[in-house]
């Protein structure tokens, strides 16, 4: 079978242009949380039920119009968030990798390949260009990336280690929810064993990822 060739890239995030893409992402999500539920630590039922000019607000941050394209997948990254410098001497940032979705016409294109050393490659960017226009009094700055999976799925475990993601450590997934990131979670899944998975980016050098 053969694939298209795909576009990569960040979706701008003022409120004026989320308006134009934010449609075309709400429906986009809400087949992945149908098709994939497993996969998300949200629901379908859940996120069906926010009105747009929530989803505008949640996605918005203070080109080519890829809201009229096609689109093959997502990958939603959540950051940065900034750590104190350790005794190194060096800041960490941490990226949360959320929910990824590939519509199944472009499945097995290696599309979710190139989102995510898309995405890793744009958060190593964004992390030292704030290191340097924010000044932080640090010598270097780190970039974290950041999983979460279910501890009784030992192939998407082996499938993010093939990315270079490490089990830090294990916990429920309430406990996480405690400290992770501002996410939706089902509350009857909150009991529910997981792992955090982690890498580290230190370097400018190109970041070749395996997924």
């Amino acid at each position: 079978m053969s694939f298209p060739l795909y576009d990569y890239t960040i979706l701008p995030c003022d409120s004026e242009r989320v308006r134009q893409w934010a449609p075309k992402f709400i429906d986009f999500r809400l087949t992945a949380l149908k098709s994939a539920p497993r996969n998300s630590t949200s629901s379908h039922e859940l996120e069906a039920a926010i009105p747009e000019q929530e989803w505008v607000l949640n996605l918005s941050d203070a080109a080519t119009p890829l809201w009229d394209r096609e689109w093959a997948g997502i990958l939603c990254m959540h950051g940065p968030l900034y750590e104190h410098p350790a005794a190194d001497n060096c800041t960490t940032s941490t990226w949360y990798l959320g929910s990824g979705f590939v519509v199944p016409d472009h499945r097995g294109s290696r599309v979710m390949f190139d989102l995510f050393h898309f995405g890793v490659q744009q958060a190593r960017i964004l992390d030292l260009k704030q290191h340097n226009q924010r000044g932080f009094q640090t010598a270097q700055c780190r970039t974290r990336v950041q999983v979460i999976a279910r501890a009784d799925e030992p192939k998407v475990i082996n499938y993010y280690r093939t990315g270079g993601l490490e089990i830090t450590e294990h916990l429920t997934l309430g406990e996480f929810s405690k400290r992770g990131p501002n996410l939706l979670y089902k509350l009857d899944h909150l009991a529910m064993p997981i792992v955090v998975m982690e890498k580290y980016v230190e370097h400018e050098v190109a970041i070749i990822s395996r997924l």
